[in-house]
């Protein structure tokens, strides 16, 4: 029936914290989720666009609406899989398009979120650069103490000065 045709309401949940930043993770990827809920009747479509460009890999959608009993209205989702660095990069836009049929003609609806940076960055890739600052200390501090110990058990040649190569070894350390 014409009268009860309802237009989706379209909402894009960003990858979650949780995604982002597990320890566990063995890929680089996170999934932007893309909601249609509280439509009527079930004829739709979804598709995804990153940065005005048609995205279909990496991309699954439901393969039919669902519907609510209680309020006979469909919902449907479909996520898309992006690059990590791609999330935290705000001038990226990732934009979900829902193709409705009311009956007549198809109805686009759309929402598009961009990418986040600073506080909603993964933590692991803040983290990073201070992982890397703490390797090369550990490394330059190894490499000293092997220097010293190093200098403090050398053996000296009769023919070099006893004093100034014991003087240059406890400068070193």
């Amino acid at each position: 029936d014409i009268k009860y045709i309802t237009l989706p309401k379209v909402q894009i949940l960003p990858p979650s914290p949780k995604e982002l930043c597990s320890q566990n993770k063995t890929d680089k990827w996170s999934t932007l989720v893309c909601v249609a809920t509280g439509f009527y009747p079930d004829h739709v479509s979804v598709s995804w666009k990153v940065n005005g460009e048609e995205r279909q890999d990496r991309v699954s959608t439901d393969t039919s609406a669902q519907q609510n009993k209680t309020t006979l209205m469909y919902h449907i989702s479909s996520r898309m899989k992006i690059d990590d660095m791609d999330w935290i990069d705000p001038k990226n836009n990732f934009t979900c398009t829902v193709h409705f049929f009311n009956g007549k003609a198809y109805v686009n609806v759309t929402n598009t979120i961009n990418g986040q940076k600073g506080e909603n960055a993964p933590l692991r890739l803040k983290l990073l650069g201070f992982g890397y600052i703490l390797f090369l200390s550990k490394s330059l501090l190894y490499a000293l103490i092997v220097a010293g110990v190093v200098c403090k058990y050398k053996v000296i040649p009769d023919n070099y000065n006893t004093q100034i190569t014991h003087q240059i070894c406890i400068n070193s350390i």
